[in-house]
């Protein structure tokens, strides 16, 4: 697993080399999602998460699963991730499928890299806020 100081600076080159293709600016996507989402997600979930991400950025959202898969990729090459297959259960029902877990490897210290990233901040600021208003309802 790469050191903290590591995490961060692979974090930080993933934002950096956003713009240079389509497969970086989607691996950026994700990190941040992953970030979000305290550093784990199933890959059937990430589609979704990603499209509030962009529809919040007002960014168009068309990929699909093999971008998705190119990005995760790239971001495993990196060191930044360890994507597994795992059985996962689906609630309430007893049935049971198999999906790719998909771990980001120091949270903290990429999360430190995301620090300065606008659409990072602003998503999570409002994410947070949509929580606060519900709970507040809920009272």
């Amino acid at each position: 697993m790469p050191e903290g100081s590591e995490v961060f600076d692979l974090a930080c080159r993933v934002l950096r080399d956003e713009g240079s293709s389509e497969t970086a600016k989607l691996s950026a996507h994700i990190l941040r999602v992953l970030a979000i989402h305290h550093g784990v997600s199933w890959r059937s979930e990430i589609r979704g998460d990603l499209a509030r991400l962009l529809n919040f950025s007002g960014e168009p959202s068309s990929f699909g699963d093999e971008e998705i898969g190119r990005a995760v990729k790239r971001l495993e090459d990196l060191g930044l991730v360890e994507a597994e297959y795992r059985k996962r259960g689906e609630w309430p029902g007893p049935e049971v499928s198999v999906d790719q877990l998909i771990h980001l490897k120091g949270v903290y210290e990429a999360r430190r890299a995301l620090e300065s990233d606008p659409l990072y901040l602003r998503y999570l600021s409002y994410r947070q806020g949509l929580i606060w208003r519900a709970l507040k309802r809920g009272r």
